[in-house]
C-alpha cells in the first residue's frame, strides 16, 4: 500500500477515535443525528463539488470516501473522514490553500457545510471574480476556448461583416459586448475591453488589444484561480496602508480603508523581481546616498570598471575600502579592480546626493529581509511606459515628494514640513514617522477597479503559473 494511503487510513483511524474530542475541540458538524447521516453530512458532497466553482480541486476533500461513507451505516470511525474532509475544506475556504496551512481556530466556531459560503471573503471584488470564474468556466464547457483574432485582419472601419461578426463574437466572450446586438457601438465594446485588460481606451483596434484578447481562456482562468485564492488567504488588509500591486505598476494610498491617491510604479526586471511582502513604513529620507547593492555592483558596475576605471567619473561616486573597522576613500584609478572581481577586495560604492543620484531626491525605509524600498528616480520618462519592469528589485516611485507630503501630514496632523526647503539644501535628512504605516507589495492579476470594473493585468513574473502548480498539488502548502 502506497505511504500516502497509509499515512491517510491511520489518521482516518485516530480522528475516529478522538472524534468525541475534536468536535468539543474543533466545534465539528454534527454528522449523525438520532443514528442516521445529519442534513449536514448528507450536504459535504455537494459543497466538496461546489468547491470547483472557486478554482480549488475537490479531489483533494476525498469526494469518493465521503461518498462511501455516506451510504454506509453511520458510525464515530466513519464519522472521521467525513471531518477530515470537512476541515481541509473548510481550512482552504477560510484562508486559501497555497503557502501555509491553516489553523482551525481561524475560522468561525459555528462552521458547517450548511453554511459554508460564510467561509469566504465577503467582498464585491471576491464576488465579481468568482462570477467571471464561473462564467468563463461554462464558456469553455461551451466551446473549449475563446474565438482567436487573426492579427493580419483589417480591424478598422468600414468592416467586413465577416470580421464585424468575429469581432462582436469576441467581444460578448470578453464579457463587454452583445453578438446579438446590431445597435450596439462597437467602438463602446472595444474601449470596455481595452479598459479591462489595462490598456488606453481609444476605442480602437490596434495590435496590444488584439494580443490582449488573444490571450488563451486558460490562461485567464488560471489567473482567476490563483487570485481568488490569493483574496481567500489576505483577507482584511490595513485601513492605512500604501498598497502596490506589482503587475499592475501601481502604488494605491489607502487611508481610513478609502483610497486618496494612485501614483504610478516601477518594478523590477524579470530577473531581478520584485518581492512580495509586508512591512512597516519607519522613515522617509530626503537627497539620500546610494549604497550600491552587490548584485548590481557586481553584475552592471564592474564590468564597466575593468574596461574603464573612470567609468562613472561625473556621477557622483565614491568608493571605499574598510581598514580596521574603518571606512577609507580610494581613488578608482588605484583600485585593483581584476582583484575586486576575483574576490580578493572588496569595496563600497557610494553614490553622493544630487541630480543623477539613483534614488533620485527621496526614499521611503520599510525594513524587510528583501532589502527593497521606495524611492524617486532621475529616469522620469519610463512612468510612460505601459509595462515598467526596469528597476533591480525596488519600487521607483512617481511624484515621491507628493506622497512624502501627505504622508508627513498626515503623521504630524497638518503640521508642515518643508520639504522643497529641505531638497534644496541637498543635506541627507531622515524624518522617522512617528506611527509606522504599513507597506504591501502584492501580486494581483485581476481586480476590481475603483469605478467597479474588472481588470487583467499580464502575469509579468510567471507567479500566477507557480502559484496554480500549488494550488493542484495533493499537499497543502
Amino acid at each position: 500500500m502506497p505511504t500516502s494511503l497509509i499515512r491517510r487510513f491511520a489518521l482516518t483511524l485516530l480522528l475516529g477515535l478522538l472524534s468525541p474530542l475534536a468536535g468539543r475541540l474543533h466545534a465539528a458538524p454534527q454528522w449523525i443525528d438520532e443514528q442516521a447521516w445529519s442534513a449536514e453530512a448528507r450536504r459535504l458532497p455537494e459543497v466538496i463539488r461546489a468547491t470547483h466553482e472557486h478554482g480549488l480541486s475537490p479531489s483533494h476533500y476525498l469526494p469518493d470516501a465521503v461518498d462511501a461513507v455516506l451510504r454506509q451505516t453511520p458510525s464515530a470511525v466513519r464519522a472521521a473522514t467525513l471531518t477530515q474532509a470537512w476541515e481541509a475544506l473548510a481550512a482552504d475556504l477560510a484562508n486559501g490553500r497555497v503557502h501555509g496551512v491553516a489553523e482551525w481556530q481561524t475560522m468561525p466556531m459555528q462552521a458547517r457545510p450548511s453554511a459554508w459560503q460564510q467561509l469566504l471573503p465577503q467582498t464585491a471584488e471576491y464576488r465579481t471574480l468568482q462570477a467571471e470564474y464561473g462564467r468563463l468556466l461554462g464558456l469553455k464547457a461551451q466551446r473549449g476556448s475563446y474565438a482567436w483574432l487573426d492579427p493580419r485582419e483589417h480591424y478598422q472601419p468600414p468592416l467586413e461583416d465577416r470580421v464585424k461578426a468575429q469581432l462582436r463574437l469576441r467581444l460578448q466572450q470578453a464579457g463587454v459586448g452583445d453578438v446579438h446586438s446590431e445597435t450596439g457601438s462597437l467602438r463602446e465594446a472595444i474601449a470596455h475591453a481595452q479598459r479591462r485588460f489595462a490598456l488606453l481606451p481609444s476605442g480602437e483596434m490596434d495590435a496590444a488589444t488584439i494580443a490582449a484578447l488573444n490571450v488563451p481562456l486558460s490562461t485567464r482562468l488560471r489567473q482567476l484561480r490563483a487570485v481568488l485564492d490569493r483574496l481567500r488567504r489576505q483577507r482584511a488588509w490595513p485601513a492605512d496602508r500604501l498598497h502596490i500591486n506589482i503587475p499592475a505598476f501601481t502604488l494605491t494610498q489607502w487611508q481610513a480603508g478609502h483610497a486618496v491617491a494612485n501614483h504610478r510604479v516601477i518594478v523590477g526586471r524579470t530577473d531581478r523581481p520584485t518581492p512580495e511582502l509586508v512591512a512597516d513604513l519607519r522613515s522617509i529620507v530626503l537627497n539620500p546616498t546610494w549604497t550600491v547593492p552587490p548584485t548590481i555592483f557586481h553584475e552592471d558596475k564592474l564590468p564597466a570598471l575593468l574596461k574603464n576605471p573612470q567609468a562613472f567619473s561625473g556621477q557622483g561616486f565614491s568608493f571605499y575600502r574598510t581598514n580596521d573597522g574603518r571606512q577609507q576613500a580610494v581613488s578608482p584609478a588605484s583600485v585593483d579592480w581584476a582583484a575586486v572581481a576575483g574576490g580578493r577586495e572588496s569595496l563600497r560604492m557610494v553614490q553622493a546626493p544630487g541630480p543623477n543620484n539613483a534614488l533620485g531626491q527621496v526614499k521611503f525605509l520599510f525594513p524587510n529581509r528583501y532589502s527593497v524600498y521606495l524611492h524617486d528616480t532621475p529616469s522620469r520618462h519610463l512612468f510612460d511606459e505601459p509595462q515598467r519592469m526596469f528597476s533591480s528589485g525596488c519600487v521607483r516611485l512617481e511624484a515621491p515628494l507628493a506622497l512624502a507630503g501627505r504622508l508627513l501630514a498626515q503623521d504630524r496632523r497638518g503640521q508642515p514640513i518643508d520639504l522643497q526647503r529641505i531638497v534644496r539644501s541637498g543635506t541627507t535628512t531622515s524624518i522617522p514617522l512617528s506611527t509606522p504605516l504599513a507597506v504591501v507589495l502584492d501580486y494581483q492579476t485581476a481586480v476590481l477597479s475603483d469605478a467597479g470594473e474588472l481588470v487583467f493585468f499580464n502575469d509579468i513574473y510567471g507567479r500566477d503559473a507557480r502559484w496554480v502548480a500549488s494550488l493542484d498539488d495533493t499537499e497543502r502548502f
